[in-house]
Protein backbone atom coordinates (compact mmCIF):
# COMPACT_ATOMS: atom_id res chain seq x y z
CA UNK A 1 0.00 0.00 0.00
CA UNK A 2 1.45 3.34 -1.03
CA UNK A 3 1.15 6.22 1.38
CA UNK A 4 0.03 9.33 -0.47
CA UNK A 5 -0.48 11.67 2.47
CA UNK A 6 0.45 11.07 6.06
CA UNK A 7 -1.92 11.43 8.97
CA UNK A 8 0.15 14.28 10.39
CA UNK A 9 -0.48 16.35 7.26
CA UNK A 10 -4.23 15.91 7.59
CA UNK A 11 -4.13 16.99 11.23
CA UNK A 12 -1.98 20.01 10.36
CA UNK A 13 -4.21 21.25 7.55
CA UNK A 14 -7.40 20.66 9.52
CA UNK A 15 -6.06 22.63 12.48
CA UNK A 16 -5.08 25.54 10.23
CA UNK A 17 -8.37 25.55 8.31
CA UNK A 18 -10.28 26.47 11.46
CA UNK A 19 -8.72 29.94 11.29
CA UNK A 20 -9.19 30.46 7.53
CA UNK A 21 -12.26 32.08 6.01
CA UNK A 22 -14.21 29.76 3.69
CA UNK A 23 -13.85 32.20 0.81
CA UNK A 24 -10.07 31.59 0.74
CA UNK A 25 -9.96 27.81 1.10
CA UNK A 26 -9.78 26.99 -2.63
CA UNK A 27 -7.02 29.59 -3.04
CA UNK A 28 -5.13 28.03 -0.13
CA UNK A 29 -5.35 24.56 -1.67
CA UNK A 30 -4.00 26.01 -4.91
CA UNK A 31 -1.08 27.65 -3.09
CA UNK A 32 -0.32 24.41 -1.24
CA UNK A 33 -0.32 22.41 -4.48
CA UNK A 34 1.83 25.01 -6.27
CA UNK A 35 4.43 25.21 -3.48
CA UNK A 36 4.44 21.42 -3.14
CA UNK A 37 5.01 21.12 -6.89
CA UNK A 38 7.91 23.56 -6.72
CA UNK A 39 9.48 21.54 -3.92
CA UNK A 40 8.98 18.29 -5.85
CA UNK A 41 10.53 19.75 -9.02
CA UNK A 42 13.48 21.12 -7.08
CA UNK A 43 14.00 17.71 -5.46
CA UNK A 44 13.99 16.06 -8.90
CA UNK A 45 16.48 18.58 -10.24
CA UNK A 46 18.71 18.04 -7.22
CA UNK A 47 18.56 14.27 -7.76
CA UNK A 48 19.58 14.72 -11.42
CA UNK A 49 22.44 17.08 -10.56
CA UNK A 50 23.63 14.87 -7.72
CA UNK A 51 23.93 11.95 -10.13
CA UNK A 52 22.82 9.46 -7.51
CA UNK A 53 20.49 7.27 -9.55
CA UNK A 54 19.94 4.48 -7.06
CA UNK A 55 16.35 3.62 -6.25
CA UNK A 56 16.13 5.72 -3.11
CA UNK A 57 12.54 6.82 -2.46
CA UNK A 58 12.21 10.57 -2.06
CA UNK A 59 9.07 12.02 -0.55
CA UNK A 60 7.93 15.63 -0.58
CA UNK A 61 7.73 17.12 2.91
CA UNK A 62 4.20 18.50 2.59
CA UNK A 63 4.28 20.15 6.04
CA UNK A 64 6.23 23.06 4.54
CA UNK A 65 3.74 23.87 1.72
CA UNK A 66 0.81 23.43 4.11
CA UNK A 67 2.31 25.90 6.58
CA UNK A 68 3.18 28.44 3.87
CA UNK A 69 -0.24 28.28 2.21
CA UNK A 70 -2.22 28.32 5.42
CA UNK A 71 -0.26 31.25 6.84
CA UNK A 72 -1.22 33.22 3.71
CA UNK A 73 -4.84 32.19 4.27
CA UNK A 74 -4.83 33.20 7.93
CA UNK A 75 -3.28 36.57 7.04
CA UNK A 76 -5.94 37.11 4.35
CA UNK A 77 -8.72 36.13 6.75
CA UNK A 78 -7.78 38.74 9.35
Amino acid sequence: MRKMIAAGDVKLISSFFIAINQNYQLLIFTIILFVGGLIAISMLIYKRIDGNYNNKIMTVPYGVPICIGCLFGIAASL
